[in-house]
């Protein structure tokens, strides 16, 4: 089972550690629904060839919406790590005034651009829930220049008008920032420029305190926006950003122009292929 429902581009089967005893061959089907005897998976990667201790990477044109897949191995063998790459389905409130948070992985949200992912990853911050340990935050690479700071850009999953921020410092006890401050922006691009003039103050600095969560009333709530930009002062980690908001109205009318797969039962929403996938079939 997926962490979400998603469009699959790309697999990642990796055989490492297995030599000799490697799953020779392998094919992978996907389903929108609940597997059961009735279950119509659809092959989306056919029969492949696999070699030993080795990553084998696959890029496969965009499925419809999927929520679990299924790998099956040829005749037997082993299989170190099985990986699903694509784009998360967004899950947006059905009533578009009801606020959410727009920057959750699970609504669309993206980490673009950070200055600093040294002891963790800034892409953790959109998780769901409040992870286990510090492990599982954002933490930045000690600095001791003077007014130094750290920042992390974000792509709202659609945009909106903003009204709250929570950071979590939970499990930063003695590493948390001392401070941070929140811009936003409306833009088209996917990342924005961090230095451009066009990022408006919509969370003046403020103190930020040790195992903790922080509520913020974010200014300017009128104004529509896309992507925020959280810097910290002067380095240092946090668990979790979230951005409460409500989705712009137009936004909200071009999601429920959604397109139908041709079998007329699911639907999807466009997305972007990415390139770079490395396809290796010996």
């Amino acid at each position: 089972k997926l962490g979400t429902t998603g469009i699959i581009t790309g697999f990642d089967i990796d055989t490492t550690h297995f030599s000799g005893n490697e799953a020779p061959e392998a094919s992978v089907d996907a389903a929108h629904e609940f597997p059961n005897e009735e279950t119509m998976w659809e092959g989306i990667l056919p029969k492949v060839r696999l070699g030993p201790s080795r990553r084998h990477l696959y890029k496969i044109p965009a499925t419809g919406q999927a929520t679990y897949v299924r790998i099956r191995i040829y005749p037997d063998g082993g299989i170190a790590r099985f990986r699903v790459y694509g784009h998360i389905t967004p899950v947006f409130p059905a009533n578009p005034v009801e606020p959410f948070d727009l920057a959750h992985i699970f609504t669309g949200g993206k980490v673009v651009a950070t200055s600093n992912d040294h002891f963790g990853s800034s892409s953790n911050l959109l998780l769901p829930g409040r992870g286990k340990d510090m492990g599982d935050g954002w933490e930045t690479k000690r600095s001791y220049t003077k007014d130094h700071q750290d920042w992390v850009t974000i792509k709202l999953g659609a945009p909106g008008y903003l009204s709250t921020a929570v950071i979590d410092t939970i499990h930063f006890k003695g590493n948390f920032p001392e401070s941070c401050d929140i811009r936003g922006t409306n833009s088209q691009d996917i990342a924005p420029d961090a230095n451009s003039d066009d990022w408006k103050i919509i969370l003046s600095p403020v103190k930020l305190g040790p195992h903790r969560m922080h509520f913020f009333r974010l200014s300017s709530p009128c104004e529509q926006y896309t992507h925020v930009k959280v810097s910290i002062y002067p380095d240092g980690g946090i668990k979790r950003i979230r951005i409460i908001g409500t989705m712009a109205a137009k936004y909200g009318a071009d999601v429920a122009e959604i397109t139908t797969r041709a079998d007329g039962k699911h639907q999807t929403t466009p997305i972007i292929v990415e390139e770079g996938w490395e396809v290796i079939e010996d």
